[in-house]
């Protein structure tokens, strides 16, 4: 099945869907006919800041009220999705309404969505079946990032960076999961270890750590950071 990925607006001040979505799935106004189930939907804020903040799924549709249903996969942070970087790299003005992401835009997005190294919703530890999409994805598992985030918590394993000490509430249980051999690299199944495969990482160490390939190691990174 070949995805498509959309973009949608979210003024936090009418509707929070940053809080809505960390406890439930969210049905959503549907204003193009072709959005369908297993669709990417990137959220962006657009008050009070304007950036892409959410990435979801569409897990269900209503076609007779124009309505899709989608839920969360990763809330994502960093510079790279802001409205000017979006702008320099494919989109085509303000976002207003939903819209189909463009291929120039899409490859930007996707350069720099590290959610692909998070974890889905497979109930086993197996992982590395590739999906076929535009890049080269592995399915996940959400029993595994509980059990790494159980065994090392929610600061960043490098800088030890806390969302919730830093942003209150909205930072709640928000962290990245790194994968320490890249999931890339891996050309068939395997069974994971989140104790010894995996760490919590927040988004600008997750970043910093794979600008080369093969990626920093996590020692590496903390020694650069130690020197800095």
């Amino acid at each position: 099945m070949n995805l498509n990925y959309w973009l949608i607006p979210n003024n936090l001040e009418k509707f929070n869907a940053i809080k809505e979505l960390k406890q439930n799935s969210v049905w959503w106004r549907n204003k193009l006919n072709n959005m369908k189930i297993g669709d990417i939907v990137y959220i962006y804020i657009t008050k009070p800041i304007q950036k892409i903040l959410i990435k979801t799924k569409i897990i269900d549709t209503d076609e007779i009220n124009k309505k899709f249903c989608i839920e969360l996969i990763n809330f994502l942070d960093n510079n790279y999705f802001s409205f000017d970087n979006l702008l320099r790299n494919g989109l085509n003005g303000r976002i207003y309404s939903n819209m189909h992401i463009n291929e120039k835009l899409l490859q930007y997005i996707l350069k720099y969505d590290l959610s692909d190294d998070e974890i889905n919703d497979k109930i086993d530890l197996t992982e590395g079946t590739k999906k076929e999409i535009i890049v080269n994805a592995y399915e996940r598992n959400s029993m595994a990032r509980k059990r790494c985030i159980a065994e090392y918590g929610y600061n960043c394993f490098i800088c030890g960076f806390n969302f919730l000490e830093k942003y209150g509430e909205i930072g709640r249980d928000f962290i990245h999961v790194h994968h320490i051999k890249s999931l890339s690299e891996i050309k068939e199944k395997y069974i994971v270890d989140p104790i010894n495969d995996l760490r919590p990482l927040c988004p600008n160490c997750h970043s910093m750590i794979h600008r080369k390939k093969p990626a920093y190691s996590i020692e590496e990174l903390q020694q650069i950071i130690k020197w800095k």
